[in-house]
């Protein structure tokens, strides 16, 4: 079994949970589904937001440090050119929604200078400040190992605790960037900020689960998280109740929002989850089905752009009954891998992929070494 072929799977789920959760929100769902329908469902659908961190920072170890160890800083490029994707995936989509009449010439402005949110979209943003992050990542990475990183953790809640938390919401316009980067204001989750705890433990459940030699280390730090995660989890479920903590997971304005520590250990116990049910669904699923599971999970991006653009471009409607919603959902997904598969195919077909890539690196490259010329600069 291909190793790898899981953690496609483990993408897959992940990015559809974060669609059906897009799409409950696009048709306004709560009221026809219920209140326990709704809870039951988005209990399992707010795992997608922590789940994609944390594959980011499995790809940040996987890929992209094992890359550095070799290449050195000759791949920070390439982070530079997905940073500035992102990006342009975000205007687009702002664009998009401008178009249709969900968004003002003024929002639309503010969301290209990165002052305003838009909807179904703002993962990019996020994405756009985590890959430049990745650069002195890596680097402290590569220099003090894990326990560089879990110092830097220690550091971000730290800070929070005795700054941010005390941090009142910044003025407009820059209220949605200060919650976007710091959670300043308690109306933003997962900030980038915070968000860099799940990244460190995506590096290592890489390094563990990935990695051919892994850190000796590895295994009791993540034995220590996890220990941790649970002990925590458990005590607050004894304190409160589950269907309270269920509630609180839920409501994005109870954890996620306020950047509460209980959200980031949810999301580090249910991708455990999610992985475990991947691995095994790479065992159970065969054949066709596998390899277009598959072949969606290597296509994320894809995915989740064509995914959000429908919901974006789609036009309000009612929705009667449970089966409905549920009809409306079904189709939408399946509308949403046709159109991957098609757009994937078209282009490994025309061959664009190669030449996007080629360009934008060799601008990212550029961008990469004129800062290195200005740091040698003024050295000498």
């Amino acid at each position: 079994m291909n190793r790898i072929d899981y953690l496609d799977k483990y993408r897959f789920f992940t990015v559809t949970f974060a669609l059906i959760s897009h799409a409950i929100l696009a048709l306004n769902l709560e009221e026809v589904i219920g209140q326990e329908g709704i809870s039951s469902i988005s209990f399992i659908t707010r795992s997608a937001t922590p789940s994609l961190i944390i594959l980011f920072g499995i790809m940040a170890e996987f890929i992209y440090y094992n890359r550095y160890k070799s290449k050195g800083n000759a791949i920070f490029s390439k982070l530079i050119y997905r940073s500035f994707l992102c990006y342009l995936v975000f205007v687009l989509l702002s664009i998009v929604t401008f178009l249709v009449g969900k968004k003002s010439i003024s929002g639309l402005m503010g969301s290209a200078l990165l002052l305003k949110s838009t909807s179904y979209s703002n993962i990019f943003v996020m994405y756009f400040f985590w890959l430049l992050l990745c650069i002195p990542i890596l680097k402290l990475r590569h220099k003090l190992g894990f326990w560089g990183l879990l110092g830097l953790v220690g550091a971000i809640w730290t800070i929070d605790y005795f700054i941010i938390a005390k941090t009142v919401e910044l003025s407009s316009p820059f209220n949605f960037i200060g919650g976007v980067l710091l959670g300043i204001g308690r109306d933003w989750g997962p900030s980038i900020f915070h968000g860099i705890t799940l990244i460190v433990c995506g590096m290592l459940f890489a390094d563990f689960l990935l990695n051919k030699v892994s850190t000796p280390s590895t295994k009791t730090i993540i034995a220590i998280i996890m220990i941790g995660s649970i002990v925590a989890t458990s005590i607050t479920i004894f304190n409160i109740g589950f269907v309270e903590y269920v509630e609180n997971i839920v409501d994005p304005r109870a954890y996620r929002f306020k950047n509460n520590i209980l959200y980031y250990l949810y999301g580090l116990n249910i991708t455990c989850l999610i992985i475990i049910f991947s691995y095994l669904s790479n065992l159970l699923i065969k054949g066709k089905l596998s390899n277009n599971i598959n072949f969606l999970g290597s296509s994320t991006f894809s995915y989740f752009v064509i995914g959000n653009m429908i919901l974006i471009i789609f036009p309000t409607i009612q929705i009667a009954s449970v089966w409905e919603a549920l009809m409306f959902v079904f189709v939408f997904l399946i509308a949403t891998s046709f159109l991957t598969f098609v757009w994937e195919k078209k282009l490994q077909h025309l061959n664009m992929v190669q030449s996007i890539n080629m360009m934008t690196k060799n601008s990212s490259q550029t961008v990469w070494n004129t800062v290195n010329k200005i740091k040698r600069r003024k050295l000498s």
